[in-house]
């Protein structure tokens, strides 16, 4: 199969017609027998039906008004290649950037937007050509968060339709092995630690991890929603990629945590997973104060003190710039990495990191009192000094023992705390069989957080770093979410922005960004239902425009103080007690709590923190 052009065009062309680009002119007929109902009309991606000349002839916005990614009645929220012009080429035929649709399957079909006179929107809107003033750099954010939205918006329709039969074997781009990746300097690591990348700008691949089961419901549902986010993918890196930038597409699902990537790639990994990544926790959980509490006491000695280090490590490394964190250490008594939050930077998350193997050792008896002490002389710190999210705040209290001089009045001056310091919830988690879990549970329970029993052998990372499946109800939806980030390929500082993706109730009901989730949460829902994620979908703004490039526009530290108010957003939700029995039920049926005596008055309307 022939590989799509996606480059940059040195050579003076001749100006596109309204039949394309004379290098490049459209076709009159598809050259090949597509998908059509009994009224002649193409079948896309199997439940969309559309003209018998879709893209054919001219140049012209052939998508506009069309499912499933252009029909929004707000035509603001569409995304930009909706209203571009295109239509179909011949690669062999053309001199021009072309890519492979995936609305028909191996049909060997190709368009462009070149041939057509449309370029990459920041070349438009600010390149030499544009109308000065015409445009804000701020403007940028609203084409991403356009292109995200289109994104989850097709994500839950999908799964929607596919949940309600049984997911069919898909053909997926496995990215193990790439068919038709091969080796992109520009993609790849320079020395001091060279590594050749193998991608393929053709499409999406689909990188399964080794350790889920791919064979089951879930295996097939991503391999099906795989189409769906390799159509979006594509269309935008062809209205808006330049292959001698580097910028990726990338979604990460949340049952499997399986990844699909544009370009695609030829990887293998071995414990690579997306959902502990930070750009996919930044997408779910928003801005956060939080604090990890480890018990050091002398019963963690051998593995359970590895095991508590790694998990911590984990967790911080799920942290990005718009959290506020520190680390706790207890035994007889307790100790921190700082005595108020600090903002988990990158350079603040590797300090954190080489605090905790330095100071995460096994001594001393476990003195839960001191914790606590040392937990809310932080929180309050921080509160006076501005050093927090604003957001929502939750501490995550592991032990492996029993505590040592603790009273049921303990418990009320916990709860006491954490109403005066506000929106404090507590995640436990009781590691092996000494730890006491009847009170880590009732800690648990109290303070609207999840019990987790975690035994010896199991993963206790992975168990703490998905600390985030609460606060993802505790934030209403559709909200973009940017993070700064290392790619993992090249090692270069890229900026993405993120949008997470929740099931649908069924496949008549609206998505989360059309109002499909609102009223969740609110003080007076009582349904118990809490949104359940499906996964995160991502783009980096270097996509669209270098960082180079939009840092030296003038207009630059608006785009950005944008950037960071949309980081810092917290639009909270309160959560009545069933809907947290749910969230506790979807850990263990050990992890929910007693119901009340007296069932509780719903919660009233969020207060701000205390100043």
């Amino acid at each position: 199969m022939r590989a799509p052009h996606l480059f940059l065009i040195t050579a003076s062309l001749a100006l596109a017609t309204g039949a394309g680009n004379a290098n490049c002119p459209c076709l009159t007929s598809y050259g090949t027998t597509l998908p059509t109902d009994s009224n002649g009309r193409l079948i896309v991606m199997d439940t969309h039906r559309y003209e018998p000349t879709y893209g054919l002839s001219t140049c012209s916005a052939h998508d506009s008004g069309l499912a499933p990614y252009c029909n929004d009645a707000n035509v603001t929220r569409r995304p930009a290649w909706c209203a571009d012009n295109w239509c179909y080429v011949d690669p062999s035929n053309c001199v021009l950037p072309t890519s492979e649709t995936s609305y028909f399957p191996n049909a060997g079909l190709y368009y462009s937007y070149t041939t057509c006179g449309d370029a990459n929107t920041f070349d438009q809107w600010f390149g030499n050509n544009s109308v000065s003033g015409a445009h804000s750099l701020t403007d940028i954010i609203g084409v991403v968060t356009n292109y995200l939205r289109s994104m989850v918006n097709t994500l839950e329709d999908n799964h929607a339709e596919l949940s309600a039969a049984t997911p069919g074997t898909c053909e997926i781009h496995n990215s193990c092995p790439c068919v038709g990746c091969q080796v992109e300097p520009v993609w790849s690591m320079p020395p001091p630690n060279p590594s050749n990348n193998s991608i393929t700008f053709a499409h999406t691949t689909l990188t399964q991890r080794v350790a889920a089961d791919q064979t089951g419901s879930a295996g097939r549902m991503d391999r099906c929603l795989s189409r769906a986010v390799d159509t979006a993918f594509m269309r935008i890196a062809s209205k808006e990629a330049d292959v001698n930038r580097v910028g990726y597409e990338y979604y990460g699902s949340q049952q499997l945590g399986n990844y699909m990537q544009w370009p695609g790639i030829d990887w293998c990994p071995a414990t690579y997973d997306p959902r502990y990544r930070n750009w996919y926790t930044g997408g779910v959980s928003g801005p956060k104060d939080l604090v990890i509490v480890i018990d050091v006491s002398g019963s963690m000695t051998g593995p359970r003190e590895a095991l508590a280090r790694s998990a911590a490590q984990r967790v911080v490394d799920t942290l990005t710039e718009a959290d506020y964190a520190t680390i706790v250490t207890f035994s007889s008594g307790a100790s921190s990495y700082s005595s108020r939050l600090v903002q988990a930077t990158s350079s603040t998350r590797t300090s954190m990191n080489s605090w905790i193997t330095s100071n995460v050792g096994a001594s001393g008896s476990t003195n839960y009192r001191a914790a606590f002490t040392k937990v809310w002389d932080i929180l309050g710190a921080s509160t006076g000094a501005s050093q927090t999210s604003g957001c929502n705040r939750l501490v995550l209290f592991l032990s492996d023992g029993q505590p040592n001089e603790w009273v049921d009045s303990d418990y009320s001056d916990v709860q006491s705390e954490a109403t005066r310091l506000g929106n404090v919830h507590i995640m436990t988690y009781a590691l092996g069989t000494g730890a006491d879990s009847d009170k880590l549970k009732q800690l648990a329970c109290e303070n609207s957080g999840i019990f987790h029993a975690v035994p010896d052998n199991g993963n206790l990372a992975d168990t703490m770093a998905t600390y985030y499946s609460l606060l993802s109800s505790l934030l209403r939806p559709c909200r973009v979410r940017w993070t700064e980030y290392n790619d993992w390929f090249t090692g270069l500082p890229l900026l993405s922005a993120c949008l997470a993706a929740y099931e649908k109730s069924n496949s008549a009901a609206a998505t989360s960004c059309n109002g499909g989730l609102d009223g969740l949460g609110d003080h007076d829902d009582t349904s118990g239902t809490v949104p359940k994620l499906i996964g995160v979908a991502c783009m980096d703004l270097s996509l669209i425009v270098s960082q180079a490039t939009i840092m030296a526009h003038p207009q630059w530290p608006t785009f950005w103080s944008e950037v960071q108010s949309q980081m810092a957003s917290c639009p909270r939700t309160v959560l009545q007690f069933e809907q947290l029995q749910n969230l506790r039920r979807q850990v263990s049926s050990a992890s929910v709590c007693d119901a009340p005596a007296v069932s509780p008055p719903p919660s009233p309307p969020l207060p701000p923190y205390p100043p």
